[in-house]
């Protein structure tokens, strides 16, 4: 739910942006994805083009800063279901990373929303389980939305629940969600990292939304060492990890969308000012 609060301005302009914020903030509400993206110009690591939402649009870049282990181009891919970015080819070296910039320049009169998603278009592959850290300025919290404890299966068919390496555990199937240590409705600082668990794509779930507002955001993504799928041990099923050694991934991805939102009307006084010898007659 989101939360309005505008003071409106007297006359008809404030009851028509009030019915205008009315009717996008009910069309949000009721679509799973918000941006339509059009890239116009794709340049090895780099993705500029335009957003369109609620009737309105905005343009994009989508950078790609730094990163270890992958091909020096990335693969970026647009539409109705948000952006994505795909970082393809292994080079078979240690601590796979990424870094991403994401920028959105919202039309006059709306404010951008911000979600970051897996892989919005990706029908195979996974996400290695990997610390990732979103940064923004303002100082308001993200919101995380993590519904689903569906990993998509092992290469034995196992929806097992992964290792949870915030208290080193193996918790009970169905106990542990995408992401580690965050329900649903649960908030996100920036700055703060989180562990994304090895979720396969087609069953990818989560999502964070940034503070309405934020126009700019930093992806970071490290894979960790116990990043790849549980087991089996000698007594029977187990969610001890397989250990990679050498903190390697291969086909990474990450996602964004935008929705737009009428930008809060800015209260004003309205009050006449006092006449000159007006008063104490």
């Amino acid at each position: 739910m989101i939360a309005i609060r505008t003071r409106l301005k007297g006359g008809i302009y404030g009851l028509v942006r009030a019915l205008l914020l009315t009717f996008s903030l009910i069309f949000m509400a009721s679509a799973p994805f918000a941006g339509e993206f059009a890239i116009t110009s794709n340049m090895n690591t780099t993705s500029t083009g335009t957003v369109t939402d609620n009737g309105v649009t905005g343009s994009f870049t989508f950078n790609r800063t730094a990163m270890n282990g992958y091909g020096n181009v990335v693969d970026f891919t647009d539409g109705t279901s948000g952006l994505q970015a795909a970082n393809r080819s292994n080079q078979s070296v240690s601590n796979d990373s990424f870094t991403y910039s994401f920028s959105v320049t919202p039309p006059a009169g709306y404010e951008a929303r911000i979600t970051i998603l897996q892989a919005p278009y990706a029908t195979g592959g996974n996400s290695e389980t990997a610390d990732r850290v979103l940064t923004w300025a303002g100082g308001q919290n993200a919101t995380v939305s993590d519904p689903s404890n569906s990993f998509g299966g092992d290469l034995l068919g196992l929806d097992l629940p992964p290792y949870n390496t915030n208290n080193n555990t193996c918790p009970d199937a169905g106990a542990e969600n995408q992401i580690q240590g965050f329900a649903t409705g649960d908030s996100l600082s920036s700055g703060t990292s989180f562990v994304a668990n090895r979720v396969n794509n087609t069953v990818a779930a989560w999502s964070i939304d940034l503070p309405q507002g934020v126009n700019n955001v930093t992806i970071n993504n490290t894979t960790r060492q116990d990043a790849q799928f549980p087991g089996l041990n000698p007594v029977g099923l187990s969610c001890d990890p397989v250990v990679s050694t050498d903190f390697e991934s291969f086909q990474e991805w990450i996602g964004v969308d935008v929705e737009f939102i009428i930008a809060p009307i800015t209260a004003t006084n309205d009050t006449p000012a006092a006449v000159d010898g007006a008063a104490g007659a």
